[in-house]
């Protein structure tokens, strides 16, 4: 039986630390790169939210 290597779902490296993204049956990893991006922009768009909310 062959073992599937795992790898980002972005970007397809599997050389860096992956992060487990999901918690459904089938897991979802990204690279610490493609990780940050995701979520520094998602963390973004809510901060700049709240701020006009508190307007």
């Amino acid at each position: 039986m062959k073992k599937k290597l795992l790898s980002c779902i972005d970007c397809g490296d599997d050389t860096e630390i992956l992060t487990q993204v999901s918690s459904a049956p089938e897991i979802k990893l990204l690279c610490s790169s493609c990780y940050n991006v995701k979520y520094s922009i998602e963390l973004q768009a809510h901060v700049s939210c709240n701020k006009k909310n508190k307007k």
